[in-house]
């Protein structure tokens, strides 16, 4: 059972290696749904871990229909993370009516050659996720991460059992969203998957978040290694 786990920092990655996580999606500010990271994070996460780097492209939060040049921005992003070591590329670009914008997911994807490539939830807004599924196995995409088009993976545990089912072979399907240790084995029982996605963070301050009389610049998310081994332990469970 592959457990994968959303970093920010070297820190992040280097306690989510130790707590038990399989493999890491790499993005900057999770407080927006995860952004871009920068190339020089990713090297630095990939010089300091042992596990896949798979890096986001996502220029902003909002949707997923971006401008032109927003779009030159991702593919200039896409190629720099790749030169700073990122084994493959977590995207999605969507057309304004919700469909999967082909023409811009082929450009990334060909960014990434032969590494690993996953279209992320913005699948999740598709009017059409059997239509985007095909799609994306047309395009060699390796796997989707998805709630099963609701608001969170347990809820959708229906769509994405019936897309492992039809897809096996073609396409991996990885849920995410909501997954937590009273949940994780459930939605891999009853899905048939072999891998859940996590963002498991906890809200920490540094010392000089709060100095006395001075301005409060309040807390961080960090990677929260304990959460993290307690859904290793359960995925693991006989």
């Amino acid at each position: 059972m592959i457990l994968e786990v959303i970093a920010m920092t070297v820190d992040d990655a280097v306690n989510a290696q130790r707590a038990g996580a399989d493999r890491l999606e790499l993005v900057q500010a999770i407080e927006l749904g995860g952004l871009t990271p920068t190339p020089s994070m990713t090297a630095a996460v990939k010089a300091a871990c042992g596990l896949p780097i798979l890096a986001m492209v996502r220029p902003r939060p909002g949707g997923f229909c971006y401008s032109s040049a927003e779009f030159a921005a991702m593919l200039d992003e896409a190629r720099s993370l790749m030169d700073a070591g990122a084994d493959g590329l977590v995207l999605g670009c969507l057309e304004p009516d919700g469909a999967l914008d082909w023409r811009r997911m082929q450009r990334l994807t060909e960014i990434a050659g032969d590494k690993t490539t996953v279209c992320h939830r913005s699948f999740d807004a598709t009017p059409d996720p059997h239509r985007a599924l095909q799609q994306l196995v047309e395009l060699g995409v390796t796997r989707v991460m998805t709630s099963g088009q609701s608001g969170n993976a347990e809820a959708g545990i229906p769509n994405l059992r019936a897309w492992q089912e039809e897809f096996s072979g073609q396409i991996e399907i990885l849920p995410g969203g909501g997954i937590r240790d009273h949940n994780a084995r459930l939605i891999l029982d009853e899905t048939g998957c072999g891998q859940v996605h996590c963002g498991l963070f906890r809200d920490t301050t540094d010392p000089t978040s709060a100095l006395p009389g001075r301005q409060t610049y309040g807390s961080h998310k960090v990677t929260d290694a304990e959460a993290v081994q307690t859904v290793r332990r359960v995925l693991d469970r006989d």
